[in-house]
């Protein structure tokens, strides 16, 4: 019964990092256009789409890549301390 409770808590943190790293930058962008911009891409019409092409291109050309090449190394990283814990046999 913990266990499903600690991976939704791990599911809602990485959810939680995404969308303050798709914000987070010099141009200021609303958590709405993210989402508008996240549903758009999806193909979903939606009114919080923003409207301005520069917002459009730097959540998908700098902030969305940036937030997957994060995601990617992370889980590299993890992949390889849980590799070593095994080669050497840490009981940890």
């Amino acid at each position: 019964m913990r266990r499903p409770l600690v991976w939704a808590g791990i599911g809602l943190l990485l959810a939680a990092g995404v969308l303050v790293s798709a914000l987070a930058g010099q141009l200021p962008i609303t958590p709405a256009e993210v989402a508008g911009s996240l549903l758009r891409a999806a193909g979903i019409p939606n009114p919080w789409a923003p409207g301005d092409d520069v917002i459009e291109s730097t959540l998908w050309v700098v902030r969305f890549p940036r937030i997957a090449m994060a995601i990617t190394v992370g889980a590299a990283l993890a992949a390889a301390g849980a590799v070593m814990q095994a080669i050497f046999g840490n009981p940890l």
